[in-house]
C-alpha cells in the first residue's frame, strides 16, 4: 500500500513576492509538520512552479529526501489563481502515483501552509478498510490558528486534508474533487477518530481564510501538546 501526501506549493506563482511569503510559512509550518510524522511510510510529492525563480528553486531544491520529492511541473490553468478542473487535477497527478495494477493506494491532499498533526498518516493508515475498493478518510477534528497563533477549537467534516483511498490503475486522487465534495470520490467515508489532526493557518496573504469564513467563534484554546 503506498500513500502519497499531494501538495500544490506555488503554482503560477514562481516569478511572484507570495512565493517568498508561502515559502517562510510552508518551512515554519507545513515541512515540520510532515517531516515530524511518527509514520514514516508515505512519500511527499511538492509540486511548483517550473518557473520559480532562484533563490526559492534552491531553497525548494533543498527539501528533496528519501521522504520528499519537489517537482517543478504544473497543469494546464488559466490565470493566476491557477484553478484548473478536478479532472485536469486528476490527470495530472495520475502519472506520480506508482504501484501495479490492483494495488492500493492513499493520497492525502495538504495546503502548503496548513499543518498536520504528527500522528495523522499513522491515524489515517490504520482507518483503511481492506474491504472496500474505494474509501475517503477524514478527520472531523483539528484546529485554526490566526495571525497571533492562538489555536481555536474546529469540526470541519468537509475540510481539505482528505485522503483517497483507490485500487490503482482506476484513481482519482484526493484533488479528484473539491475537498467540499468528497462524496464524488468516495461514498465510503470515515471520520477516522475524534482527536484534533490537522491545523489550518489563517494569515494575511490569504484573503480567503479568515476566522469568520471558518465559523471559528470564541476564545482560543490551549496549544495542542504536539505543538509546545
Amino acid at each position: 500500500m503506498n500513500h502519497y501526501i499531494l501538495t500544490r506549493f506555488n503554482w503560477a506563482k514562481g516569478k511572484d513576492t507570495w512565493t517568498d511569503e508561502r515559502l517562510e510559512l510552508f518551512t515554519k509550518y507545513t515541512f515540520p509538520s510532515v517531516m515530524n510524522q511518527t509514520c514514516k511510510d508515505f512519500k511527499w510529492l511538492i509540486f511548483c512552479d517550473p518557473q520559480t525563480l532562484s533563490p526559492w528553486c534552491s531553497e525548494l531544491e533543498a527539501l528533496n529526501s528519501d521522504l520528499v520529492t519537489v517537482i517543478f511541473n504544473e497543469p494546464p490553468h488559466k490565470h493566476e489563481w491557477y484553478n484548473p478542473t478536478q479532472e485536469v487535477l486528476t490527470d495530472f497527478f495520475k502519472p506520480y502515483i506508482l504501484g501495479e495494477p490492483g494495488s492500493r493506494v492513499l493520497t492525502t491532499r495538504l495546503d502548503s501552509d496548513d499543518m498536520l498533526a504528527p500522528d495523522f498518516i499513522e491515524r489515517i493508515q490504520a482507518g483503511v478498510d481492506p474491504t472496500l475498493t474505494d474509501q475517503v478518510l477524514l478527520c472531523y477534528y483539528g484546529y485554526i490558528m490566526d495571525k497571533e497563533e492562538n489555536y481555536y477549537n474546529k469540526r470541519w467534516s468537509d475540510n481539505p486534508f482528505v485522503t483517497a483511498v483507490e485500487i490503482l490503475p482506476d484513481i482519482k486522487t484526493a484533488h479528484g474533487a473539491n475537498h467540499m465534495r468528497a462524496s464524488r470520490i468516495s461514498k465510503n467515508i470515515l471520520c477516522v477518530d475524534k482527536n484534533p489532526g490537522w491545523v489550518c493557518v489563517v494569515h494575511g496573504d490569504n484573503c480567503r481564510n479568515n476566522l469568520d469564513r471558518r465559523g471559528v467563534r470564541g476564545t482560543p484554546v490551549v496549544v495542542p501538546v504536539w505543538k509546545t
